[in-house]
């Protein structure tokens, strides 16, 4: 059996840096002046409550394998308080039970990282901060509302060089709902969607962008822009699509909507 780790709340000055697999049960909370690092390991979260939960301290997460037991919305949560986030090299396993991340940052930084098995969204950027991924991997995700690997809100969503594999929402945006989207060599296959764009949705009254660069769509589908939604109500979107190619995507490629 895995060993039970038992880690108190970290307040100034205190740190903690956990190397070894284990189990982690209960909040942890990162506070002002307090850091846990996580390093190298596989650690599993036990129980519906188990999560961290980072204010205005710093959480380092790098080359580790994280996986929920149960059913929660989030197995981390960065409060508004903490600035930058950065995750590099980790692997987070929902077990089809649980989302990862939920983030009021107004940076951050995802590495070479993977989610898979995802029930509740890989990611939920909460504020209008910046969300940066590079040579990541969404596979299996699901959520019953919008944007079941990643829901940018009212975000900067960058993404260079990532792939979402049969990533399912109920709602809008298989893939990954925002308002401002740069994305560069990424790869959507059979993303989809009940209400509106099967891999994109994007729907913000602003005069806000999509920007695509040699990213491919393949089988995805939603009831309306089988590909990417774009709408807003009170501005024009504009779209730069440039070098992406749309194989099979139901019921269309693209849908705009607004004027």
């Amino acid at each position: 059996m895995r060993k039970l780790l038992r880690v108190s709340d970290l307040g100034p000055g205190e740190t903690r840096t956990i190397t070894r697999p284990g189990v982690l049960t209960g909040r942890i909370n990162v506070n002002a002046g307090g850091k846990l690092s996580i390093k190298g390991t596989s650690l599993r979260f036990s129980g519906k409550d188990t999560m961290i939960y980072v204010d205005k301290g710093i959480l380092e997460l790098e080359g580790s394998y994280i996986k929920a037991t149960d059913t929660c919305n989030c197995l981390i949560y960065i409060d508004s308080g903490t600035h930058v986030f950065t995750v590099n090299n980790c692997k987070f396993d929902g077990a089809g039970k649980a989302g990862i991340l939920f983030t009021w940052a107004n940076m951050n930084s995802i590495n070479g990282c993977q989610f898979t098995n995802i029930f509740g969204r890989a990611i939920f950027e909460m504020g209008s901060g910046q969300l940066q991924l590079k040579d990541t991997l969404f596979t299996h995700c699901n959520q019953e509302g919008d944007g079941a690997a990643i829901y940018g809100g009212r975000s900067y969503v960058i993404l260079e060089n990532c792939k979402f594999i049969e990533c399912k929402a109920n709602g809008k945006g298989g893939a990954l709902t925002t308002s401002k989207l740069k994305a560069s060599g990424c790869y959507f296959s059979y993303c989809s969607s009940s209400n509106g764009g099967g891999a994109i949705y994007s729907d913000y009254a602003g005069k806000d962008h999509i920007e695509l660069n040699n990213c491919t769509f393949n089988n995805c589908s939603s009831r309306s822009g089988g590909g990417i939604y774009i709408g807003s109500n009170l501005y024009r979107i504009g779209v730069d699509s440039e070098n992406c190619t749309f194989s099979d995507c139901i019921p269309n490629n693209i849908e705009i909507k607004g004027g």
